[in-house]
């Protein structure tokens, strides 16, 4: 592979990658393979972007903190939906939905919680089975004293033989 910037051959590692690309600051890949140029370009091999999209989007779901303005954007988008339909869903204006995107105002926390559900009902419908873990010590230990988002690990080398090569987290 030759470097996109400079034309210069990459050489692979594994490593940790900062996965800025997602929209999201706070994704790291774990025990990915890295293209790395000596002019300094750095590129995460990827073997289904949609395949860790879902991953992450489940991590979001999954965290023990209230989702963020990025959070939210991330996991509205994988559910596919534009902001008018997520305010239908969940009975508010579209303009609530910009205000919690953009960090303007927190999504309170029945909305919170509601739009984790949306999100693991879709998963359940895409993956036509019950996914395997419990909502309710999910979402009773959502602690909402802080809306700073917790850094999401999505260790590659466990994904490859599953979520990434076939329908995602099914």
């Amino acid at each position: 592979m030759f470097c996109p910037n400079c034309g210069l051959k990459m050489r692979q590692t594994k490593g940790s990658y900062h996965y800025t690309e997602s929209g999201l600051s706070n994704v790291v890949l774990t025990g990915v393979t890295i293209r790395v140029c000596s002019c300094g370009e750095k590129m995460p091999v990827i073997p289904s972007i949609e395949g860790l999209h879902r991953a992450i989007a489940m991590g979001i779901v999954k965290s023990k903190t209230p989702l963020t303005g990025e959070g939210i954007r991330f996991v509205r988008k994988e559910m596919q939906l534009k902001a008018v339909d997520l305010a239908r869903l969940l009975s508010v204006n579209k303009v609530s939905i910009s205000r919690w995107e953009s960090g303007k105002e927190p999504i309170g926390h029945a909305n919170d919680k509601l739009m984790r559900l949306f999100f693991m009902r879709e998963m359940e419908e895409e993956c036509k089975q019950m996914l395997r873990y419990e909502v309710r010590p999910l979402l009773e230990n959502i602690s909402y004293k802080t809306y700073k988002a917790a850094q999401i690990k999505i260790p590659m080398d466990k994904l490859k033989t599953g979520a990434l090569t076939g329908p995602p987290l099914c």
